[in-house]
């Protein structure tokens, strides 16, 4: 027999370092998974025998993508949800999907049906999604149904009941109850409820949420992603604890960076659990902090706000805070411009002004941004916005142009957490309909890669700076410094350590 391959080689590979691309390089991978590069001609001249060698042109290796922005345990729910899916619904095809759910998850407490549009507007002739049409589909059993933003959800008379909702329970504030135009009566549709109606419903079973998290961390890694933030602005120590278990069972070598809920800040502290504090592939991030306008004001305004940003720098935590528009912003500005903690971010920052943006630079404040909107959603945007708002969406160009560190994300499961969806739409700013959404803000494909690697490590708070090895590069089967915006969208993920 011959000798054991001691390792392999990938020649005329091209190779994105964390910050640039370097072309016609050659991998070396030794037998323990170590990995360095270099120039071809240099490199084969002292590797060591019986390497398997394989001609990488035409392929580019890059370390693993960070998802600075996610929701671990919604999107495990989503996965066992009914995908009801965005596209037009008739009434009657709406119907049929919501019974199709429901003899789906004949055991189940609550029938959970995920995927809607946000504004709720997949039905045709505007005809109201609320809780008269999910009675008619289903007036026995209790129907929840969640927008594929998280931000909405409509309920059946049954599931109202089961939750102990009625026309004349009080809303939490910044909760948004819905109602009747015509006799002032709920129907059906609560904003920014979630939290509150998991307080109040049935939840999902631990052995069912076990295979639900199984499935996300499996099709998380499969896309190239080894280290996620969970920016979730109701976790607690009861969800680290759990997280923390299912990652050591699931995901043992995934890195996962857990943001907390401002309600669970003190909890923590009193665990003396600390910014990056760190245990079982967990790091503590910051407090996640949630600016809402859905009612029409928004909660907490900048007094609220600057009490609750002041309480978290004051036991040494940075924030991130959910910030869309552009009046939201406002706020956040004003309140960091007068108490300003390293690691402080916004996430989203969806619409910015031009003043905007310079003063987020004047503070060195962070991004977490989520550019795969424009391909999942960028149709809807067009189709609803005005000109002048479109030119104010994702202004990643602009962002990186100040000396903004901006991380990439996908808000999953808001989108799918696909790193290539997210290189295409800033690169090409496409929707997946083909219409282009405010071309001056692209970024070049080398920009894009660095959001979703150094940028991303960097606006986590992380320092550790990982060493090339099998067990944290990819592979992507297209050259990414030269293909066209065809071949990218079309471009395969695998883990190096996979390949073949």
């Amino acid at each position: 027999m011959g000798e054991a391959i001691r390792g392999r080689i990938f020649s005329n590979i091209t190779v994105f370092n964390g910050l640039a691309f370097e072309r016609d390089q050659s991998l070396l991978i030794d037998c323990k998974g170590k990995a360095s590069f270099g120039p071809t001609p240099d490199v084969k001249g002292f590797t060591p025998a019986n390497l398997q060698e394989i001609d990488g042109t035409g392929l580019t290796v890059t370390p693993s993508f960070h998802d600075t922005h996610m929701h671990l345990l919604s999107y495990a729910a989503n996965l066992l949800a009914y995908d009801i899916g965005l596209g037009s619904l008739s009434k009657e095809v709406f119907i049929r999907s919501v019974r199709k759910a429901a003899r789906d998850q004949r055991n189940a407490d609550v029938v959970r049906v995920s995927g809607m549009d946000h504004g709720l507007t997949n039905m045709p002739g505007n005809l109201p999604v609320d809780n008269a049409l999910l009675d008619e589909a289903l007036p026995e059993r209790p129907l929840r149904i969640q927008t594929r933003s998280g931000h909405a959800h409509v309920l059946n008379s049954a599931a109202m009941h089961l939750a102990g909702i009625g026309d004349s329970t009080d809303e939490p504030e910044g909760v948004t109850f819905q109602r009747h135009l015509s006799d002032g009566r709920l129907n059906g549709v609560f904003l920014e409820a979630g939290e509150y109606l998991d307080n109040r419903l049935p939840v999902i079973g631990q052995f069912e949420l076990r295979k639900g998290l199984g499935k996300a961390f499996s099709t998380i890694h499969a896309h190239g992603i080894n280290d996620l933030t969970d920016a979730t602005h109701f976790n607690d120590v009861s969800r680290y604890q759990l997280l923390s278990e299912y990652l050591d069972e699931y995901a043992p070598n995934m890195e996962l960076l857990f943001m907390l809920g401002f309600h669970s800040l003190r909890d923590f502290v009193d665990l003396g659990m600390k910014f990056r504090s760190r245990k079982n592939g967990i790091t503590v991030g910051p407090v996640k902090i949630m600016l809402t306008n859905s009612s029409g004001s928004i909660y907490p305004d900048e007094s609220g706000l600057k009490e609750i940003v002041r309480e978290c720098h004051s036991f040494g935590f940075p924030v991130a805070i959910h910030s869309i528009d552009k009046d939201s912003t406002d706020i956040v500005i004003n309140v960091l411009s007068d108490d300003f903690l390293a690691g402080d971010r916004i996430e989203h920052a969806s619409e910015l002004t031009d003043d905007q943006i310079h003063k987020m630079s004047a503070i060195s404040l962070n991004v977490s941004t989520q550019p795969s909107f424009i391909y999942e959603r960028g149709d809807g945007y067009l189709n609803s916005d005005a000109a002048s708002r479109i030119n104010k969406l994702y202004r990643l160009n602009s962002l990186l142009s100040a000396g903004i560190v901006v991380g990439a994300s996908s808000d999953c499961p808001v989108t799918s957490p696909d790193p290539i969806k997210t290189i295409y739409s800033s690169v090409t700013r496409q929707t997946s309909g083909g219409a282009t959404v405010n071309i001056e803000e692209r970024v070049t494909v080398c920009e894009a890669l660095k959001m979703l690697t150094t940028n991303s490590v960097t606006i986590s708070g992380l320092t550790q700076v990982r060493d090339w090895t099998d067990k944290n590069l990819i592979l992507i089967d297209n050259d990414l410094d030269s293909c066209s915006d065809e071949e990218l969208l079309q471009a395969n993920i695998s883990w190096i350590s996979d390949f073949e």
